[in-house]
């Protein structure tokens, strides 16, 4: 084959990849979105404007993901700690352990801040998407899971070609610094 036909191919299967890549995405998800825009309408929408409800839904649910990510390998630890005799400069004693939590918890609320304003230009192209569908008679969920898949894909393309360390910062920063 000629070298702008190999061009051409690899860009249809690299945008092929990336579609489905963000079907993939959409599909872990659409579960964490269905709950977003449930905890934004009955909790947070009654009390802060639309925009605000958005970043206050966005961030309760990043700070519980990240919660779980940054402390499930502590917490998997915790049945072999009695395995064998610790040494003296291996114990941390009780304030090590608090400070590590706490340390922990600050480490998860700057991330999830980050997340929760980043995710803020999805999310309003997520609400047009949404929005448009169910004006054109489609149902609230699927409409729903279009604008995730949408905006997953959106993510997956700025993030991977625009902005690639910003994955590897966020597992820096919670793991190792």
């Amino acid at each position: 084959m000629s070298i702008p036909i190999n061009v051409f191919l690899n860009i249809i299967f690299s945008l092929l990849d990336l579609l489905k890549g963000g079907f993939v995405f959409s599909l872990v998800l659409f579960p964490l979105v269905f709950v977003g825009s449930y905890l934004r309408e009955k909790v947070f929408e009654k009390r802060f404007s639309w925009m605000t409800s958005c970043l206050l839904s966005s961030f309760a649910l990043a700070f519980v993901i990240f919660l779980l990510a940054y402390f499930s390998p502590y917490v998997s630890a915790i049945p072999k700690e009695s395995l064998g005799i610790k040494p003296p400069e291996l114990d941390v004693g009780f304030f090590g352990v608090v400070k590590l939590i706490a340390f922990g918890l600050f480490k998860i609320l700057i991330v999830s801040l980050f997340f929760a304003f980043a995710s803020v230009p999805f999310i309003v192209l997520g609400a047009i998407v949404v929005e448009y569908l169910t004006k054109h008679k489609f149902n609230k969920y699927f409409s729903l899971f279009i604008a995730t898949y949408g905006c997953c894909t959106a993510a997956l393309a700025i993030f991977i070609f625009l902005f690639k360390w910003v994955f590897l910062g966020i597992i820096f920063f919670l793991y190792s610094s």
